[in-house]
C-alpha cells in the first residue's frame, strides 16, 4: 500500500475507498494470546478485530459489508498489545518517547520557574537585610523570613515539595 500512496497524485481528489483495503482478521475475545500472535505474524496483519461472533464479522467483511451488530464488535487489538501481554513488558515506541519528552520539558520548565522565583526572593531578602534595618524581611511579597520560620527548611527549597499543583500530577 505504501508504494501505491507514493504514486498518488496529490492534486487528484481520490478517496480512501479507492485504495486497496486490507481486511484484518476477526477473533473471539476468548482466543489464546499465543494463537493470536501466530495468526497476526502469519497473516501479516498488525491488528485484529475482536468480536463476540468473529465468523459473522469476517463473512460480512469478505462480502464488502460493514460488521453487523449481531457479530458483537468489541474493539481491536494490536500486535503490540499482544506482545506486551505475552512478554509482560511494556514496548516503548515513538509515541511513548514523545510523551516522555513532553513531560520532561514541562517538569524542567516548572522547576526552572520555581528556582528563578526563589533566587529573586532571596535577592530581595538580601537587599532588605543589608539595608538600614528598618525593613521587615517577613513582609516581602507576603512571605516569611526563610531562616526563622520552622515550617520552612533552611535551604529555602520548600517550594519544591511535590503536591497537587505540581505539573503532570494535577488531578
Amino acid at each position: 500500500m505504501t508504494r501505491q500512496l507514493i504514486m498518488v497524485d496529490w492534486d487528484d481528489e481520490r478517496t480512501v475507498g479507492s485504495l486497496p483495503l486490507y481486511i484484518p482478521p476477526c477473533v473471539s475475545p476468548r482466543m489464546n494470546l499465543v494463537n493470536l500472535l501466530h495468526l497476526l505474524r502469519g497473516g501479516g496483519s498488525l491488528i485484529a478485530f475482536v468480536c463476540a461472533g468473529p465468523h459473522l464479522a469476517e463473512r460480512a467483511l469478505r462480502e464488502g459489508r460493514s460488521i453487523p451488530a449481531e457479530a458483537g464488535f468489541m474493539g481491536l487489538v494490536t500486535l503490540q498489545d499482544v506482545l506486551e501481554s505475552v512478554l509482560q513488558e511494556r514496548i516503548y515506541d515513538e509515541e511513548d518517547v514523545a510523551q516522555r519528552n513532553l513531560a520532561s520539558a514541562i517538569l524542567t520548565n516548572w522547576a526552572a520557574e520555581k528556582i528563578q522565583k526563589l533566587v529573586l526572593k532571596r535577592r530581595k531578602l538580601k537587599r532588605l537585610g543589608s539595608g538600614a534595618g528598618s525593613h521587615d524581611a517577613s513582609k516581602v511579597d507576603g512571605s516569611h523570613d526563610l531562616s526563622s520560620s520552622p515550617e520552612k527548611n533552611c535551604s529555602g527549597f520548600d517550594e519544591f515539595i511535590v503536591n497537587d499543583k505540581t505539573p503532570l500530577l494535577v488531578k
